[in-house]
């Protein structure tokens, strides 16, 4: 989502909370089934199987909060 540069920098030195995951895994997993434009991002980023992406997805989440503090 694009947001305004003060709104955008307000939240970037922040973790998303753990609570989102689940919704950010569906949506990452909903767009590589509907053929999105950036699937084939998607897919190379996180793999092209889910049980790869939710690894993926949750060892990233471990770096972030290692280097940001939680909102």
């Amino acid at each position: 989502m694009l947001l305004c540069k003060p709104c955008n920098d307000a939240k970037r030195d922040r973790a998303l909370r753990e609570a989102w995951m689940p919704w950010l895994e569906q949506r990452n997993n909903d767009r590589i089934k509907s053929r999105h434009p950036l699937c084939n991002v998607f897919m190379t980023q996180t793999s092209d199987t889910a049980a790869i992406r939710h690894a993926t997805l949750k060892c990233a989440y471990q770096r972030m909060i290692e280097l940001l503090p939680a909102v």
